[in-house]
């Protein structure tokens, strides 16, 4: 943004290709800025006189993340969900993976299976699995799967059969939803600062020994469900140590049994409009209550 009324042209290598630095670049081109390149590695920035800069209209794109949290709350509560408006070429790395546990991602107008090419805003529907399965995840950047789903599949993995591992490759210490996840009966075990073996309940525990090839802090080996068993999460007191945490709570309670309270709710309020309000549209039990000092 300061590039775009700087003297002469700004050039910005190892961009991150994300659809949100593309739609801030059309708002910005829009009010008269030059930016060109967005959506690839290297972005070039002219930079113009403040007073060419105007004021525009520009339609915000829809929140890919907060999509695919609730497609993952369907598909931990094994709950059919609509959404509107999402754009599934946004989501293409999350779809994949939904569909690698069970479920399926239509387009609710057709029934056709999500288009992950398709950059049009349109209605996705999830049809939960009967039976989730195991798969592996590992964090990218954009278009790979999203850190910011990171934790919402760590904690959907809890309830799949087989093994399954997360592989966090973008940021370090990523992985603090997994000791609130212990809080509730989660069997899980640490391994340095984040990495976690995670056991289901009745399920044979995996051997990590040939699963951690990864840096050390990265990798997540979940032990998933045996064929006839869920994990069986329970309430519990937690707390929220940054956004993408608190909603991987959010997701665990609505599976577990009986009551989950989760403090810092502000974390979640930071990336997430009336979370609490959409989920409870969707038949979730969830209330807000004010904190007690």
């Amino acid at each position: 943004m300061a590039a775009c009324v700087a003297d002469g042209e700004t050039v910005i290598e190892n961009a991150a290709q994300e659809p949100e630095v593309v739609d801030l670049a059309n708002l910005l081109n829009a009010c008269g800025a030059r930016v060109r390149g967005a959506g690839s590695a290297r972005i070039c920035v002219t930079g113009v006189p403040p007073s060419k800069l105007t004021g525009c209209e520009h339609t915000v794109i829809p929140d890919r993340i907060e999509a695919g949290t609730l497609l993952a709350a369907g598909a931990i509560t094994h709950s059919t969900v609509s959404l509107s408006p999402v754009v599934p070429g946004h989501l293409a790395a999350v779809i994949a993976k939904l569909h690698a546990v069970g479920c399926r991602v239509t387009c609710a107008d057709s029934g056709n299976p999500a288009d992950p090419f398709a950059m049009t805003p349109t209605r996705l529907t999830l049809h939960p699995a009967s039976r989730l399965r195991a798969t592996d995840v590992k964090t990218l950047p954009y278009p790979g799967f999203p850190t910011d789903m990171q934790a919402q599949f760590t904690a959907l993995l809890t309830q799949c059969e087989g093994a399954s591992t997360v592989h966090e490759t973008v940021f370090e210490n990523r992985m603090k939803h997994v000791r609130e996840l212990q809080r509730m009966g989660a069997q899980i075990k640490i391994h340095g600062a984040d990495v976690a073996t995670v056991s289901g309940h009745d399920a044979r525990a995996a051997s990590t020994a040939d699963k951690e090839d990864g840096a050390p802090g990265e990798l997540v080996v979940v032990s998933g469900l045996g064929p006839n068993a869920r994990q069986a999460l329970q309430g519990a007191l937690v707390r929220a140590s940054d956004l993408r945490a608190g909603a991987a709570l959010i997701l665990a309670a609505l599976a577990a049994e009986g009551t989950t309270t989760l403090a810092s709710m502000a974390q979640v309020d930071r990336g997430y409009e009336s979370l609490d309000l959409k989920l409870l549209s969707l038949g979730a039990d969830v209330r807000r209550v004010e904190a007690v000092e």
